[in-house]
């Protein structure tokens, strides 16, 4: 252990050398006093301007309640309108509102707007407000007169998707100058108020000035400067945009509101008094001169303390001497050039070094953080008194680190520059701490990769702490860290009945000590909507829960997941209860058409069988008057056949579902059938050219015994009378099939009809009336679509039509 630093005692000097001392000390005194009168003055003049500030501060603060004070006011009305509401968003009763106006009349002009009512420069701001906090609009000029007027708004409480609505309300600029009147400013004081974007709203001075500059943004450059280095409240000396007066200001922002109050002093106001004490404090010091002879004796006496001051300085260097040998901490101390002059033992602890080691050495020896240069430069730099903390790394014989924390303060001790240091050793905490941040930062990784955030309810104080996940779910992230948040805020985040349900669970949870699991929508601050599973669990401390533990997971994704599969699961079973409808009624229709088919085209058989044999017996009797009679109501009755025959075959095969059964059908008899189904009078007209060695074909012969029949009607209708018609049979090479072209002499189909020829209810512009419904081409396509062909308008024109039927071969062929 070194030994304690010796004290030293000053002795006073004796006689003629004491006298020189005081003579010396009256003219040091003498200069002093000069020194002192004008550092006085100065000082002075600044706490007069302090003083000044201070007192517009005062008055800036009284004005700012007193503003929210009428603010509140007109506030007041504007919540009263908004809880008289019969629903969110509903305009409250007139009468309630006449009676708010009389209440506060104030509050100017009370009304509810609509999004339409804002203007456009409004709408934005407006959109962002939170329901309950009032909000200023902004400044403007109501009527053709000098009135000039603030909107107040309160955005009202409505339920999602609803437009938004406002109660609103005007408040007269000359409520602010009423106030202002009332303070009794002397001199050349100002008060004014102003919007945040500077637009002037109310000026008071003495002598009063007309109203003029209101909305004016014209401030000074000093101003603006202290707003940006201060928005909320301040002070600065500058010369008034307004009226050319310097004036020491302070201003203060009306609490949450983008209003702003200055008070200003006139710099010829305060300094009134300093004057007074200039003159004053130059009397006083012709008076000190006279009395510097007392001022001696006053040095002497302040010598003698001097001198024990310093005894006791070298005494408490002893006890402190002591405390380094005592100390728990790192105690050591340092003289400028980084040399260790005195340490602990706890110092030498720290270090893992022994005591006659560390003795005079260099700070470098154990510094591991800052190189030798900056420490020298710091150590020549450190001012006596000044303090300084820093965190540093220290090095040990076997190489092992030590993280401190050291505080330093610098001290001139016998001329000589000192720097204790004290340093504790905080390893273990840093550890601790950044194995705490690395677990809680994994906690939120997890958490964010899994969307499950956790939560603690305090039960006693309503307050929670939500997880970084958590916050992130809930759109909270921005929460200001000085707001704590509580049960209730969390719980409107979620719809009224949803709230109830997350009480009781809570309450329920309180009592009986299980946990609980919901799944809730819920409404985030910035309009999403997400439905959050909800579960925690309550923690007893003495057999009485006083916290509650969970977690948030976003279940948004599997709940859509869900209620599409729903869907489309209903969708299913309604197309299949369809399919099922339209199966039902389609073998009703296929009934129908069977008993339709029966019952008119069986007596349509037997009466044209009893024509022909009619027809058959006038002829052997020689009858030539009914003959032909007959014979042309036979034509007639074969044309209504052939009509309800082409009527049914839409009906069947607009029923049909898909391709059609096929059979070896013999062509021959295909061909012969067909002409048959003509009128006796067209049969012979009818050439048939086979051009083919085929005998059968695939196909279903009452469908194509249709479509070869309307084909071959057709071509005999627009034909001129008696000329033939051909029907060639031929081979396909591509595909493989058959072809049937039935060619006639007509005059060809209209051009503006070849598009759509074998469309349903297609026919020409000459056309007569009553001789069809369009369909017999329209079946012949849809029955060729059924048998995998195709039907081809191959060509048309003066000399005659040629219609292809082309009968592919089955794919199993």
């Amino acid at each position: 252990m070194s030994p304690p630093v010796p004290s030293l005692e000053r002795k006073l000097p004796p006689g003629r050398e004491a006298m020189r001392w005081l003579v010396l000390a009256n003219v040091g005194v003498l200069v002093l006093i000069m020194v002192l009168l004008v550092s006085t003055l100065i000082a002075s003049r600044a706490a007069h301007r302090q003083r000044a500030f201070d007192a517009v501060d005062s008055l800036a603060r009284g004005l700012e309640r007193n503003i929210e004070a009428e603010l509140a006011r007109v506030d007041f009305a504007l919540r009263l309108a908004a809880l008289a509401s019969a629903e969110p968003g509903h305009p409250p009763p007139a009468q309630v509102l006449g009676d708010l106006r009389r209440l506060v009349p104030q509050a100017e002009n009370l009304r509810v707007l609509g999004d339409s009512g804002l203007a456009p420069g409004q709408r934005a701001a407006m959109q962002a407000a939170v329901p309950g906090r009032l909000q200023v609009a902004g400044l403007r000029q109501a009527g053709p007169g000098d009135r000039w007027v603030i909107d107040l708004l309160q955005r009202l409480d409505r339920p999602a998707g609803q437009p938004d609505a406002w109660v609103a309300a005007e408040l007269d600029v000359r409520q602010f100058e009423r106030l202002f009147s009332g303070l009794g400013m002397r001199g050349q004081s100002a008060v004014t108020l102003r919007m945040s974007d500077m637009a002037l709203v109310a000026r008071q001075t003495d002598p009063p000035t007309p109203r003029s500059g209101i909305g004016s943004t014209n401030v000074s450059a000093q101003l603006h400067a202290a707003l940006g280095r201060a928005p909320r409240e301040g002070n600065f000396l500058a010369t008034t945009a307004l009226d050319g007066i310097e004036r020491a200001s302070a201003y203060r922002r009306v609490g949450e509101l983008p209003m702003l109050v200055l008070v200003g002093m006139a710099t010829t106001d305060y300094l009134a008094t300093w004057r007074n004490e200039a003159r004053l404090a130059v009397g006083l010091a012709m008076l000190t001169l006279a009395l510097l002879a007392g001022a001696s004796w006053l040095a002497y006496r302040a010598w003698q303390r001097a001198d024990s001051s310093r005894i006791a300085l070298e005494r408490e260097r002893e006890r402190l001497h002591a405390l380094l040998l005592t100390a728990s901490d790192g105690l050591h101390v340092l003289d400028r050039s980084g040399r260790l002059v005195e340490f602990s033992d706890s110092f030498a602890t720290l270090l893992g070094r022994p005591r006659a080691e560390l003795e005079g050495v260099h700070v470098s020896v154990w510094e591991a953080r800052y190189a030798r240069e900056q420490v020298d430069r710091v150590l020549r730099s450190f001012r006596v008194g000044e303090r300084l903390d820093f965190s540093s790394v220290y090095r040990r014989p076997d190489g092992s680190l030590v993280q401190v924390d050291v505080a330093a303060v610098g001290v001139r001790l016998d001329d000589r520059d000192l720097f204790y240091l004290a340093a504790r050793d905080v390893t273990e905490k840093k550890r601790s701490v950044a194995a705490l941040q690395a677990s809680e930062a994994f906690l939120d990784r997890t958490g964010r990769i899994a969307g499950v955030g956790g939560w603690d309810l305090d039960l006693v104080s309503g307050r929670i702490r939500l997880t970084a996940q958590a916050l992130r779910l809930l759109d909270l992230q921005d929460q200001p860290a000085d707001r704590a948040l509580t049960l209730r805020r969390c719980l409107r985040l979620f719809l009224y009945a949803d709230r109830q349900r997350l009480a009781h669970a809570l309450a329920r949870a309180r009592l009986d000590g299980h946990p609980w699991d919901l799944e809730l929508p819920a409404n985030t601050p910035r309009g999403r909507t997400l439905w959050l599973r909800c579960f925690g669990e309550p923690v007893a401390e003495g057999g009485q829960a006083v916290r509650m533990i969970g977690a948030l997971q976003d279940v948004s994704e599997r709940r859509a997941r869900t209620a599409e599969l729903r869907r489309e699961q209903a969708l299913r079973a309604e197309l299949e209860n369809q399919g099922r409808e339209q199966a039902r009624m389609l073998r009703e229709r296929s009934e129908m058409l069977d008993v339709m088919a029966h019952e008119v085209r069986q007596p349509l058989n037997n009466a044209s069988a009893a024509m022909q044999s009619a027809v058959a017996a006038l002829k052997d009797v020689g009858e030539a008057v009914a003959t032909p009679r007959l014979a042309r109501a036979q034509n007639v009755l074969g044309q209504v056949m052939a009509r309800i025959d082409n009527t049914l075959a839409v009906a069947a095969l607009l029923a049909r579902p898909g391709p059609i059964e096929r059979e070896d059908t013999d062509i021959a008899t295909l061909v012969a059938v067909a002409i048959t189904d003509m009128s006796p009078a067209d049969r012979d007209r009818v050439k048939v050219r086979r051009e083919t060695t085929a005998r059968t074909a695939a196909m279903d012969m009452s469908l194509m015994r249709l479509a070869l029949r309307n084909l071959l009607s057709n071509a005999l209708k627009y034909s001129p009378p008696g000329s033939p018609v051909l029907l060639r049979l031929a081979d396909s090479e591509e595909p493989l099939g058959l072809v049937m072209d039935v060619i006639d002499q007509g005059a060809g189909v209209e051009p503006q009809l070849q598009g759509r020829l074998f469309e349903r209810g297609a026919r020409g512009q000459g056309h007569a009336p009553g001789t069809g419904h369009g369909l017999g081409l329209y079946i012949v396509r849809r029955v060729m679509e059924l048998h995998g062909g195709q039907v081809q308008l191959l060509s048309t024109g003066a000399q005659g039509t040629t219609m292809r039927l082309l009968v592919a071969d089955a794919p199993d062929d």
